[in-house]
């Protein structure tokens, strides 16, 4: 069975058939959104996130992470993709918060301060160490 779906208007309705939705699952993470910068096993890759950032009462404009995990213990591993949305919450709640208290307009980031409480949270999320947060892209848009 083809896994390009096949689109026909008819009626004014758009009917797709064709499609493997049960099939394979993906066997990297393009598509994603991640990038993956290196081949080694222990690198997992999380897809970008953006958070506003405050210029008095409106938006000041918009930073954009993209984080990876560092985890060498296979099991561990495991379970960390098994838990990537709740992970994937936790990075976001960092980044929200860092955007919303530690952003002044004009100003750049500061990729340490970010990658520690982006540490926390995950540490929190996970239940202890062993997965190591990295930066892999930190960049603010202003809004003009």
């Amino acid at each position: 069975m083809s896994r390009f779906l096949v689109a026909a208007a008819l009626s004014g309705a758009m009917i797709f058939s064709g499609a493997s939705f049960a099939a394979d699952p993906p066997k990297s993470d393009a598509g994603r959104g991640a990038t993956r910068l290196t081949s080694a096993p222990s690198f997992v890759p999380m897809p970008p996130l953006t958070a506003a950032t405050p210029l008095g009462r409106g938006i000041g404009g918009m930073l954009t992470v993209e984080f990876a995990f560092d985890i060498p213990d296979a099991r561990l591993r495991t379970r960390a993709q098994a838990m990537r949305p709740r992970l994937q919450d936790a990075l976001r709640s960092a980044v929200a918060d860092y955007a919303m208290s530690h952003i002044r307009a004009g100003a750049a980031p500061d990729p340490t301060r970010l990658a520690a409480m982006a540490q926390s949270s995950v540490d929190r999320a996970v239940g202890g160490g062993g997965v190591k947060v990295l930066i892999t892209n930190v960049m603010v848009t202003d809004r003009r």
